[in-house]
């Protein structure tokens, strides 16, 4: 046993097959992750979108020209009564929804970062697009 590890059966080298379906394997999973950070992309434009709409209705004026509420503009006047010239319950509804989406883009930036962090991991490992793939994503881009 000269060549031979004492003991130990010599190291054999993973037939063709196996490492075919084991590349395959990784090709799989490279295209789910793939996929779940696309939906995860679409699900954070739909809250951007909903938040810049509700953005622009916080910060257009009220009726006569009234002073648009803002993120923080004062829901009370002077004499601390509620403003008049303002839909007080809406505005507050409308800031809550905003902080709601804050917290659910921050969240979906974080799963994001973890996929792309997965899906380099799974391009290091072999995977990744095949030619066709590439050819298909040429014109797009993964992020809108």
């Amino acid at each position: 046993a000269h060549g031979a590890r004492a003991g130990l059966e010599p190291r054999r080298r993973p037939s063709v097959r196996a490492t075919r379906d084991a590349m395959a394997a990784v090709q799989d999973e490279y295209r789910r992750a793939r996929a779940e950070l696309l939906e995860l992309e679409a699900a954070k434009a739909r809250i951007v979108s909903e938040a810049e709409a509700l953005l622009e209705v916080l910060d257009s004026p009220g009726p006569n020209g009234a002073p648009a509420p803002g993120l923080s503009g004062p829901l009370v006047d002077r004499e601390g009564f509620p403003r008049a010239d303002i839909d007080v319950y809406s505005v507050r509804t409308t800031r809550h929804r905003l902080a709601i989406l804050r917290t659910d883009r921050k969240e979906l930036e974080a799963k994001i970062e973890a996929k792309l962090h997965e899906l380099h991991g799974l391009v290091q490992a072999g995977g990744g697009p095949n030619e066709d793939e590439r050819a298909a994503d040429a014109g797009k881009k993964l992020r809108p």
